[in-house]
């Protein structure tokens, strides 16, 4: 009995040896890297308006405002002014408290451009889309997209909110009423290949059951593939519909946007 015992001691020493010396899997190494844009700098400055409204950047009749992260993500956007009929533009502006207007201001569109805390992980400058289309307007979606026409993986980009946003779907204003847990809004992601063509969509909440995203969040695109364009657009619950489409403002902030550059 003594001699089994000691043979399935020994066996089982020698398997926990051999377990022991077992190398874990090494990771493979990404045949990518990864870019970042981040809209920070002297040139991202420059294309932030004097002022959230009616600035002449973003509101002067006919010209084309646009920007280029030239020898990095090599995303551009650009639109023909003026920023209502959407586009997407660069900011700094904070405005924390989003339940009251401060002194001096007439309405909440007038802070279009605010975040209550600025840029992604406390950054200064981030992008702010604004625009939607749908059967009524016939608009086309904003869109960013690889100036030298390489299709490419945007893996993901940071988003949020704005104070706007904020505001009006807390308390709602004269076009639609405030969230409730019905409500829902939220970004479609739709990419393009090289021919112009949709191959893919992603959509990010907003606003999902009246629950409203107040931080900057993560939002994972990897699942649209290789594109050459990203549009996007803006989809609501039909509390946030009127007449004629969408009645709540078409906007979020967005930063830090993330593009896999094959080595």
């Amino acid at each position: 009995m003594k001699r089994r015992l000691c043979f399935a001691v020994g066996v089982a020493a020698a398997l926990t040896a051999l377990v022991g010396c077992s190398k874990e899997p090494t990771p493979s190494t990404p045949d990518y890297e990864l870019r970042t844009l981040t809209f920070e700098g002297e040139k991202w400055c420059a294309l932030i308006d004097s002022k959230q409204y009616d600035g002449a950047l973003l509101y002067g009749q006919g010209n084309t405002y646009s920007w280029y992260d030239e020898a990095n993500t090599e995303l551009m956007h650009s639109f023909t002014t003026p920023y209502w009929d959407g586009g997407h533009a660069i900011s700094n502006y904070i405005v924390e408290d989003y339940t009251a207007l401060p002194e001096g201001y007439f309405g909440w569109y007038e802070l279009q451009l605010s975040t209550p805390n600025g840029g992604n992980g406390g950054s200064a400058n981030f992008a702010v889309h604004n625009g939607y289309c749908d059967e009524f307007n016939g608009k086309i979606a904003p869109a960013v997209e690889f100036k030298d026409g390489v299709e490419r993986v945007v893996e993901s980009m940071w988003v949020m909110n704005t104070s706007y946003m904020l505001n009006t779907l807390t308390y709602g204003d004269g076009y639609a009423g405030p969230a409730t847990e019905a409500t829902t809004l939220k970004i479609v992601a739709m990419g393009y290949n090289t021919m112009g063509e949709e191959v893919s969509r992603a959509t990010f909440a907003l606003c999902n059951r009246g629950e409203l995203i107040t931080e900057w969040t993560k939002w994972d695109l990897a699942s649209l593939g290789k594109v050459a364009k990203v549009a996007f657009n803006l989809e609501a619950s039909s509390d946030l519909i009127g007449e004629w489409g969408l009645a709540s403002p078409a906007y979020f902030a967005y930063d830090d946007v993330t593009v896999r550059f094959e080595k």
